[in-house]
């Protein structure tokens, strides 16, 4: 009689279950088990989102596409922070699109921010141009806008880390991460 070890039925059970996954999941799988950088083609944003939902992971997942960086910051497999390095997706460009602010006073909120060390939203809400409840809306929409147009990304790099989160007072985007991902995918 042969017997198997239980180290052997794990890895058995393992590959079983690797085979009868897509090749995206397997990828997905391997980015957030290996923290490595994958192309968006071959692990779509959703996907790692999804597989990263599944495992109810805390981390930062990074999104590369050019010379624009994206950070997603999820906590337990919900995304609760997003940061672009693109002007065009940053808090005042949004405010100027929806003409909630004039564009002169985007770029003195913005070279005093830069001049301070505080946040736009602080110097929006000190200047009086918008109040603090209308700031944390702002702030939550932008980050969500951001969020979606992920989805959209078909190239570049993407790469998961697996770490704890500083807990901040900063604004967190709170969603459903599988009614976002279904919208994601769909968009």
């Amino acid at each position: 009689m042969c017997k198997i070890t239980p180290g052997a039925a794990a890895y058995l059970h393992y590959n079983l279950k690797m085979a009868s996954r897509s090749p995206s999941e397997i990828e997905a799988n391997v980015l957030i088990q290996g923290g490595q950088s994958m192309p968006l083609a071959t692990v779509p944003f959703p996907r790692a989102l999804a597989e990263i939902l599944r495992a109810h992971l805390t981390g930062i997942l990074t999104v590369t596409c050019g010379h624009t960086e994206y950070r997603v910051f999820i906590s337990k497999g919900a995304p609760v922070r997003v940061e672009s390095t693109s002007p065009e997706d940053s808090l005042e460009r949004m405010l100027i699109r929806k003409g909630t602010l004039e564009q002169v006073d985007a770029h003195g909120a913005k070279s005093e921010s830069v001049s301070s060390g505080r946040s736009v939203g602080e110097v929006l809400v000190e200047r009086g141009l918008l109040q603090p409840n209308e700031m944390y809306k702002q702030i939550k929409l932008n980050m969500g806008q951001v969020l979606l147009s992920l989805f959209a990304k078909t190239e570049g790099k993407l790469r998961f880390q697996q770490r704890a989160l500083v807990d901040d007072d900063s604004v967190r985007l709170e969603v459903n991460p599988e009614p976002l991902i279904i919208r994601g995918v769909s968009a």
